[in-house]
């Protein structure tokens, strides 16, 4: 069963840099960069808005009340997934900026001028 498959993934698992505040000055960043969870989380939404959609149109399928539980339920569910896949994004681009800031405060400009 897809239920509770999927669901929020990069909410659980994709871990964005340190809040600056918190960060040792010379210690590299370790956060999460690789999209594979968000990718997940959008893979999710469109299959359970095929599924709301699919539901909505069977009327000789489901009842009324089911019809209008599985859409429901689907459509909160691509909601919650595209929010989780949305934010998971928004992690891997920090990390991202905060390993690259890290990666030019190693790095001796004035070196790299002189040649």
């Amino acid at each position: 069963m897809r239920e509770g498959l999927g669901h929020g993934c990069s909410l659980l698992f994709v871990d964005g840099p340190p809040r600056r505040d918190l960060r040792v000055p010379g210690d590299p960043v370790f956060c999460i960069e690789d999209s594979a969870w968000p990718t997940v989380d959008y893979v999710f939404a469109a299959l359970n808005t095929a599924g709301a959609i699919t539901a909505a149109l069977s009327a000789d399928q489901f009842t009324r009340e089911e019809r209008q539980t599985i859409v429901v339920s689907n459509g909160l569910w691509a909601v919650v997934q595209i929010y989780s896949g949305t934010k998971g994004k928004s992690r891997i681009t920090e990390c991202g900026a905060a390993k690259l800031e890290w990666i030019r405060s190693r790095t001796d400009t004035t070196t790299w001028q002189s040649q």
